[in-house]
């Protein structure tokens, strides 16, 4: 029955595909898999989970601007269908329920300071503000996203809707798996695998092997330069090399486990290799973080051991960097001096300069912020001020502390176990991502944070309900 099922769901999500590509391509890509997700999700909710991680990362950046649609894009659509038949199948055997802990109580008041926020803002900012807000933002060196501040609308729902979906993640992983050493093993293979495909198809990006008809989902205009072709999955390389670091360190994980694996170390670099090619220093500090947290907690290596691999990892990184001349221009490029004694990159003064202006803005609005405004601040942190105030803010992120507390004391409990080691380097790099992009306001990186979250709840709930 199940088999036939799937058979049946295969062969129409094909059918859709084929039919629909002709017309709209992204909307044929989105109905094929929600088919297949739907038909696996009725057989086995983990089996569908485990193909919405495979496509993950590779349909983050395909807009569905089918309808008037925008800034939805088809993994948007993919998960909330599998959100969706698992709360079908919970309505169905009455087994919807919230369970009472700090943590429940902690995201309900986010969303309650939320929408307060969104409702104050429509209340107290008029034109002349906002037009205020625009003209202070439009600076040479900190450029604006095409959506501006405008006054309190639909939009600012569904940027505090962006903020919250993860936590839709965090729930279905926590209601749909265990904790059993065997499913977190098989949801991190997958992950390497997913990464594998991403990092394959930025291989190939680079070198123009991707056909047109494939990269126009991503794209709507052909990208000269590599470093903006590579990270098309993402359309941004410092999301694209944060993801691909996360992926570094689950292997890095894995060769102190088993450094006989030589499949481990092709892994490892076919990896390491593109991830260079983002140019992110973001991306690359996120990596370091990740490589010095797991070789202070790893178990398999001695304190002399530690030093020595973190001595030969910075030295190495150190060297590269050093040699690639499009980095050291990258370091070099600087139009105007923001500290007399120090010259930044481009990039790092847009955000100095940005993020300067944005806690300027926020002076009178600190309490409940702006309402989760449609602009980007390239750091989460001012992020959460912007979008809530500061009852946002310390909300949002005790919510992130618990999950984190969480993380330490099943390392602690379980002596070292994996999950709560990889759950704490995807915490570590989660906050290092965070301050120089918008983590919140994107279902990129942040989906395998509250993945792992979920596991190391689930993990501690099995014990004792905290």
């Amino acid at each position: 029955m199940a088999k036939n099922g799937l058979i049946w769901g295969f062969s129409l999500s094909l059918f859709l595909f084929a039919v629909f590509y002709l017309i709209e391509p992204k909307l044929a890509f989105l109905l094929s898999a929600v088919i297949l997700l739907i038909t696996l999700s009725f057989i086995d909710l983990k089996y569908a989970f485990y193909l919405f991680l495979v496509v993950l990362p590779l349909s983050f950046n395909i807009p569905l601007n089918v309808g008037g649609l925008k800034d939805i894009f088809v993994t948007d659509g993919v998960f909330l269908v599998l959100f969706g038949v698992l709360i079908v199948k919970k309505i169905i055997a009455n087994d919807l329920k919230l369970i009472n802990t700090i943590l429940t109580v902690t995201i309900l008041s986010f969303v309650a300071i939320s929408l307060l926020s969104i409702l104050v803002a429509a209340i107290r900012m008029d034109s002349n503000e906002l037009y205020r807000i625009n003209s202070i933002l439009h600076i040479r060196y900190a450029r604006l996203n095409p959506l501006t501040v405008s006054p309190v609308s639909m939009s600012n729902f569904f940027v505090f809707f962006r903020t919250f979906f993860p936590l839709f993640l965090y729930y279905f992983v926590h209601e749909t798996f265990s904790t059993d050493k065997r499913e977190v093993k098989r949801v991190m293979k997958i992950l390497l695998l997913s990464a594998m495909a991403t990092a394959a198809f930025g291989w190939l990006s680079k070198y123009n092997l991707v056909p047109d008809s494939i990269y126009s989902l991503y794209h709507t205009t052909y990208h000269q330069a590599s470093l903006f072709r590579i990270p098309s999955t993402f359309d941004n390389p410092q999301s694209f090399g944060t993801f691909l670091a996360l992926s570094i360190c689950i292997v890095y994980y894995y060769i102190l486990e088993k450094p006989r694996n030589i499949a481990l170390y092709f892994t490892g670099a076919f990896l390491f290799f593109i991830f260079l090619f983002t140019y992110s220093f973001g991306s690359y500090a996120a990596l370091i973080g990740g490589l010095f947290l797991i070789t202070l907690l790893s178990r398999r290596l001695s304190t002399g051991g530690r030093i020595a691999i973190i001595a030969v990892v910075c030295i190495a990184f150190v060297s590269i960097v050093l040699s690639n001349d499009f980095i050291l221009e990258k370091i070099r490029v600087s139009t105007t001096i923001v500290n007399p004694r120090k010259q930044f990159p481009g990039t790092v003064q847009t955000r100095i300069i940005k993020w300067g202006r944005w806690m300027k803005i926020l002076q009178p609005h600190l309490l409940t912020g702006l309402g989760y405004p449609t602009v980007w601040q390239d750091n989460n942190y001012i992020k959460m001020l912007v979008n809530a105030g500061i009852l946002g803010f310390l909300s949002y992120y005790f919510m992130i502390g618990i999950m984190i507390f969480r993380g330490i004391k099943l390392y602690l409990q379980q002596k070292g176990d994996r999950l709560g080691i990889i759950f704490l380097v995807s915490a570590v790099i989660f906050l290092i991502h965070s301050i120089s992009y918008d983590v919140s306001i994107v279902f990129k990186v942040n989906a395998y944070f509250f993945i792992f979250a979920a596991f190391v709840s689930k993990g501690l709930y099995e014990k004792k309900n905290i």
